[in-house]
């Protein structure tokens, strides 16, 4: 079946809409994504699909605030939704402090195919500028022709100027989903991690595969520089970071590029920072595994990268046993062997 539908961001209806054909067998994960995508949004969102009393939601999705009954939307099509003619849906979007909701509601339904899974045949408006917020889209968007030419960035103003594009947005929307269909094929990444303010005294070479998860990759990381979990810690892409909702996800929903770069944080109060670089990508899976080293590591509270610096440069205390604070310690010590085997036992991984 084919389903035509009207896309609307709500409280800027007239100006940010879409109008959509979609197969109704097509996933709801991917149904959600094309509509994100189709606004110009492609970075991972907390996201709740509601409908009838059921919100059908990608992560750890606060589904209780809406008092509706929580489902995977990784399990259902579409076409499980049973939508009909003027059905209407809601699309819940948090994304850190950004917060929105986008219309949907169901023009028509064909008995026959679409060309394409998902395509856009209409709309209004660019869609999101480098996914800021709601808020400052819909200020943007009230700004006179004059107030956009002097209060907008240069990235607004482009944004602006190109406006609804069918063919730039169809063409977004096919790539995201070839790249996404690629990032899921097996494959290892070769990474380069090192301790900011120590990144050439202290650093890691590691390999994982694509299938762990986020969670899995901070463990291994914070596990390679002896670090003991006794701390919060996440992870950070470009300018966000993801937060326990996405802890679970599947690596490879990172989308990561070879070059790329990503942090670990560990110990918002010591905050320990490890630059994690990717290498190379390899085809395949692989065992998980600290290839190769240099320098100690951390050491849990002991005060961040300052008080480190004092355990490996400061002065030897370790004979005056009056001495209350750290020992002293040789920057240059390193172990492979015993660095995997430190992974092992404080990672808990089930794929080492």
């Amino acid at each position: 079946m084919k389903v035509v539908l009207n896309i609307e961001v709500e409280e800027l209806e007239k100006k940010l809409n879409r109008k959509i054909v979609v197969d109704d067998d097509i996933s709801l994960t991917n149904f959600c994504e094309g509509i994100l995508v189709s606004l110009n949004i492609d970075k991972m969102l907390s996201y709740g699909l509601v409908d009838d009393g059921y919100c059908y939601s990608n992560s750890n999705f606060d589904y209780d605030l809406y008092e509706n009954e929580h489902r995977d939307i990784d399990n259902y099509l579409l076409k499980d939704l049973k939508l009909k003619k003027e059905s209407s849906l809601e699309l819940l979007c948090f994304h850190q402090q950004c917060h929105f909701e986008i219309l949907i509601d169901v023009l028509e339904i064909v008995d026959e195919k679409t060309e394409d899974e998902f395509t856009v045949i209409d709309g209004k408006g660019y869609g999101f500028f480098n996914n800021e917020s709601i808020y400052e889209l819909y200020r943007i968007l009230r700004y006179t022709k004059r107030e956009q030419e002097n209060l907008c960035t240069k990235i607004q103003k482009e944004c602006l100027k190109i406006g609804f594009d069918k063919d730039l947005i169809n063409k977004r929307i096919k790539d995201y989903f070839i790249d996404k269909e690629e990032s899921k094929k097996p494959k290892s990444y070769i990474l380069n991690v090192g301790l900011e303010g120590f990144n050439k005294d202290i650093k890691r070479k590691i390999i994982v595969s694509n299938n762990i998860t986020i969670d899995d990759l901070c463990r291994i990381v914070i596990a390679a520089f002896r670090g003991d979990f006794s701390h919060l810690y996440d992870l950070k892409k470009e300018k966000d970071y993801l937060g326990e909702e996405f802890s679970d996800r599947p690596l490879y929903d990172l989308r990561l590029k070879e070059k790329q770069k990503i942090y670990v944080i560990y110990d918002f109060g010591d905050d320990w920072r490890f630059k994690v670089t990717i290498s190379k990508i390899v085809d395949g899976y692989s065992k998980t595994e600290v290839l190769s080293g240099k320098g100690y590591g951390i050491v849990d509270d002991c005060g961040g990268v300052y008080g480190l610096y004092d355990i490996f440069y400061g002065e030897n205390h370790d004979d005056d046993p009056d001495y209350e604070g750290w020992p002293h310690q040789d920057i240059n010590e390193f172990d492979l062997e015993e660095c995997n085997e430190d992974v092992r036992k404080r990672g808990e991984f089930n794929e080492f």
